[in-house]
């Protein structure tokens, strides 16, 4: 569940009932750490242990730093853009490494600033490279659409962790236009 959010209470009370019904990880999106900082993250992680959490951080220049930052408050992966420079993707993984995290590549933008084969290939050296620490957000995971998940809430995520309890439930919740209304149509 991606928490694109800028205010801290729908982000924590949508963190928890996502985790309640059966999501595997929730996403700190970029709105809510450049709303709230990380105090936020630092809540969520102390109002659901054990779970992991993503976070959207998008370092393009300060890699070392933003991981650490990212770290520090909790985070199981990091999402770094894909094309950022090789010196930043370097220090985010040595960070993530030191601190055995994972870091998983956003492929955003790549295709239309590299076209497709280069974009690839760049994804496919970043992978094989960096083994072992960077990875892939599941393939097979099943996506819940923002548009489903305001019309039956997390009864989905539970309907579809019986269903398919071998994959991981991501619920998308970027699509919806007006989410802070749409997040509360949800859970009333």
């Amino acid at each position: 569940v991606a928490l694109d959010f800028v205010e801290a209470e729908p982000a924590l009370k949508i963190a928890r009932e996502a985790y309640l019904g059966g999501v595997d990880f929730i996403e700190a999106g970029t709105p809510l750490i450049k709303a709230l900082g990380m105090s936020v993250v630092i809540e969520a992680k102390r109002n659901n242990p054990g779970r992991l959490i993503a976070l959207d951080m998008k370092p393009m220049d300060t890699g070392k730093l933003e991981m650490e930052i990212a770290i520090k408050a909790g985070a199981d992966i990091v999402i770094v853009p894909g094309i950022a420079p090789l010196s930043t993707l370097k220090e985010c993984v040595e960070a993530a490494q030191t601190a055995k995290v994972k870091v998983a590549i956003d492929p955003i933008g790549m295709e239309q600033i590299l076209g497709k084969y280069i974009a690839t290939q760049r994804l496919a050296d970043i992978k094989s490279r960096w083994q072992g620490v960077v990875i892939d957000l599941p393939e097979d995971a099943v996506k819940i659409n923002g548009y489903e998940f305001k019309a039956k809430g997390c009864e989905i995520v539970k309907t579809l962790k019986e269903l398919y309890p071998d994959r991981v439930i991501v619920a998308d919740l970027k699509s919806i236009s007006n989410a802070d209304k749409e997040f509360e149509s949800a859970y009333q």
